[in-house]
């Protein structure tokens, strides 16, 4: 049955929340074989999306760059803008960690703007704070300030605490920074 190919997406999910990253990247291969068997255009998009993103929690950046490109490529045929956001957003960290700045940053901006549109917060200061680390690595504070500012004020639209925090720390280093 089609609806079965959630199962190894779902099982992929809850190892990721256990912190068991080689088996969620297991079940999400799995999810992506489902998909592709079954010819599920959305389950395919998810188990990119999510196979980019355990990539990049494993610290394989090429892996995650092939990953996430493929999803946002998966995503823009769906026209489902929730999953192309966050793969470009993914893509972003994928080169921000291998050292490409300048790619890293349009990303960033550029799933932001996606974010913002969709009207998802929470991923639009997640890409601004993105955004904020490329600046401040290029020596750019006053622009990292700025969108260290622009992620505390979603974060404190949205009360989440975590974000408020981690919005005030990345404000106090670019200050010490500075």
């Amino acid at each position: 049955y089609a609806a079965c190919g959630v199962l190894p997406r779902a099982r992929g999910i809850l190892a990721v929340l256990r912190g068991h990253l080689g088996e969620a990247r297991r079940y999400f291969l799995d999810s992506l074989s489902f998909a592709r068997t079954h010819r599920d255009p959305w389950l395919k998009t998810t188990a990119l999306s999510n196979l980019g993103w355990v990539s990049l929690q494993n610290e394989h950046y090429d892996e995650a760059v092939d990953w996430s490109q493929s999803a946002y490529r998966s995503a823009l045929e769906l026209d489902a803008e929730d999953q192309a956001q966050a793969s470009l957003g993914n893509l972003g960290w994928a080169y921000f960690k291998l050292g490409d700045k300048e790619q890293a940053l349009e990303l960033f901006l550029d799933a932001e703007r996606r974010a913002e549109k969709i009207g998802d917060i929470r991923f639009e200061l997640k890409w601004l704070t993105g955004a904020g680390y490329v600046y401040r690595d290029a020596g750019d504070l006053a622009r990292a300030v700025k969108a260290y500012q622009q992620s505390l004020d979603l974060a404190k639209k949205i009360n989440s605490k975590d974000d408020i925090v981690n919005a005030l720390e990345d404000l106090a280093h670019t200050s010490i920074d500075a």
